[in-house]
């Protein structure tokens, strides 16, 4: 029920990123740390619409700041989230075909949901929000 989101731009690498409604203008890579910041409020929410492709880059990570929660984080994905090499991502992925960690992704606090394609591990780590 959101309207108006923020337009993005493809790479939110090296980003501080506040609560809202984000849309990636097709893909969206995080290369480097993406911050998002909750602004002290534990109930803050951030959705980031990628029409398309997620992919994190290899060392990328995703962190948290100001109180913002894991399970207020949703990344909607029009096809297939891909979590490289030795990247640290947090919120929920829930992509529309499939999800795949290379060696050494962690998801500290997240969630992978493919609707209908797979959720592919290589030796991951992946622990889900409190909530």
């Amino acid at each position: 029920g959101r309207t108006n989101p923020t337009m993005l731009p493809s790479d939110i690498g090296g980003m501080t990123i506040r609560p809202g409604l984000y849309k990636a203008p097709v893909s969206l890579a995080i290369t480097g740390n993406v911050t998002l910041d909750g602004r002290g409020d534990p109930d803050s929410v951030v959705i980031f619409q990628v029409p398309s492709k997620l992919t994190a880059a290899v060392n990328s990570s995703v962190t948290l700041i100001k109180r913002a929660q894991a399970h207020n984080i949703f990344w909607p994905v029009g096809s297939a989230a891909t979590l490289t090499k030795t990247s640290a991502f947090k919120g929920i992925i829930l992509a529309r075909a499939s999800i795949s960690l290379g060696t050494g992704a962690v998801v500290a606090n997240g969630r992978l949901l493919a609707r209908t394609g797979a959720v592919t591990l290589l030796r991951n780590v992946v622990t889900q929000p409190d909530r």
